[in-house]
């Protein structure tokens, strides 16, 4: 029996009317599920078998996110999972009989996904952006952190280190492609922290300067980008992705978000909902590097 089959989502979402897009959210289970996938490519039986466990599609993309702002075709992912592991349908002796592909190979921050595919992401803080495209369908996921936003080479050094400044921009230049218009897109943000626990003080002896240089950035983007005293430098991750999304005609009304903070979110025995990068720097270090899943399916 694979028991992987026994965990639920921690939440799911329908994030846009009549389209075929759903979210899968899945959170620590009160500190017991990890749903990093950095193994997958060593590979790991284990890791392969819990992912495959959850999806209720057989292909899943799964570029390497790395804060690149890059948003490849989903046609570049030619590593397989399952492939790697030596699994083709027969008993290994591991636990999955799903037998699902999973697909990685680049360090993108996201990915187009075409239908009756998924796309996963394992993120602690940083958001997904899914935007879909109503006029032929198109979709892409992609990873948001703050360094997929802006480009830090390029505010230290005056020398840009990628072709787009944001994951955004690369988003609606792939959108473009596939002749989808900005009117007619629909933008979801989800499983991410909020400003409150997000800071880059500039007082802080090692990073007050790069955290006075993206302050400043994101200011001149709008205020809004950094709410409360700019000196303290709360990032609102959320409202950055959707002022860059105006500035190519994408418009406020068309983007929403699920509420989640990944910090602060406990459930009714008050434990932490998700796992959260930031919180793990305070509070409990050896959990810095486990990470929530993310798992959007493209519907046929």
């Amino acid at each position: 029996m694979n028991t992987n089959e026994t965990i639920k989502p921690t939440r799911v979402i329908r994030p846009f009317s009549d389209s075929p897009i759903e979210i899968h959210l899945f959170g620590q289970n009160r500190g017991s599920t990890d749903w990093g996938i950095t193994n997958l490519m060593r590979p790991s039986e284990k890791v392969y078998a819990l992912i495959d466990g959850v999806s209720p599609v057989r292909r899943l993309y799964a570029p390497q996110p790395s804060f690149n702002a890059r948003v490849c075709a989903y046609t570049e992912l030619v590593v397989c999972i399952q492939d790697k592991l030596g699994f083709s349908g027969r008993n290994t002796g591991f636990s999955s009989t799903r037998g699902g592909k999973i697909f990685r190979g680049v360090n993108a921050d996201g990915c187009n996904v075409p239908v009756g595919t998924g796309f996963w992401l394992s993120s602690a803080d940083c958001f997904t952006i899914v935007a879909y495209g109503y006029r032929n369908s198109g979709l892409i996921c992609a990873h948001a952190g703050r360094d997929s936003l802006v480009d830090g080479n390029r505010l230290l050094t005056e020398k840009s280190s990628r072709p787009h400044e944001s994951v955004v921009d690369a988003i609606m230049e792939r959108m473009v492609e596939m002749d989808e218009l900005p009117e007619d897109i629909s933008v979801y943000l989800t499983c991410g922290i909020r400003p409150m626990h997000f800071k880059h003080p500039l007082s802080d002896s090692k990073d007050g300067h790069e955290n006075a240089l993206l302050t400043a950035w994101f200011y001149s983007l709008n205020p809004s980008c950094v709410p409360g005293n700019p000196a303290e430098g709360h990032l609102d991750l959320a409202e950055i992705i959707r002022q860059q999304f105006a500035l190519h005609g994408v418009r406020r009304h068309q983007i929403a978000d699920d509420g989640i903070d990944t910090y602060t979110d406990k459930d009714a025995n008050r434990d932490h909902v998700w796992w959260s990068h930031e919180r793990a720097k305070y509070e409990a270090p050896g959990d810095l590097l486990k990470r929530n899943g993310v798992l959007v399916i493209h519907r046929g």
